[in-house]
């Protein structure tokens, strides 16, 4: 990745900007990891250009997805009510012999599939599962979304 920052924005923007970022971004991984997806971020002199002074055709992934009409949380809140959720449980095992996830407080649940949005090294620790060779670099990312709004507040 830093080859490619490199090759793309050059000496000036890499080191006042994207150097420092993925430094930060990736735990100093972007030395190491593969670049992301050039379509993300068209870097064409004359798409930027054009991008800047008049209306462009639209570009990467986004352009297609489209979210629910009742919004991420309405789904969210759909997902829920057909599920089992355990709120306020912190996982310190899973034990996929005998399909059972147990929790600090000592609750055991079973199972049938366990989805986990975990980093894979952290699922096989909780399963006693043992690792061969040598992990891939990786970094954890925490999404957090805010909406902070001026009170006194007016629903328009």
């Amino acid at each position: 990745m830093r080859d490619w920052l490199q090759n793309n924005f050059g000496s000036t923007l890499c080191g006042l900007f994207f150097y420092p970022f993925h430094e930060l971004y990736t735990a100093g991984l972007y030395k190491k990891i593969a670049p992301q997806d050039d379509y993300k971020s068209p870097v064409e002199i004359s798409s930027v250009i054009k991008g800047a002074l008049n209306k462009t055709s639209p570009a990467g992934y986004n352009t297609t997805f489209v979210y629910p009409k009742q919004g991420l949380n309405g789904l969210a809140q759909e997902i829920a009510a057909q599920c089992d959720i355990k709120y306020k449980k912190n996982v310190t095992v899973i034990d996929p012999n005998n399909r059972e996830i147990g929790f600090s407080d000592g609750d055991k649940v079973r199972y049938d599939k366990v989805v986990s949005t975990l980093p894979l090294n952290k699922v096989l620790k909780l399963t006693g599962l043992s690792e061969e060779g040598k992990n891939d670099p990786h970094s954890s990312v925490l999404v957090l979304n805010m909406t902070v709004l001026k009170y006194p507040y007016v629903n328009p």
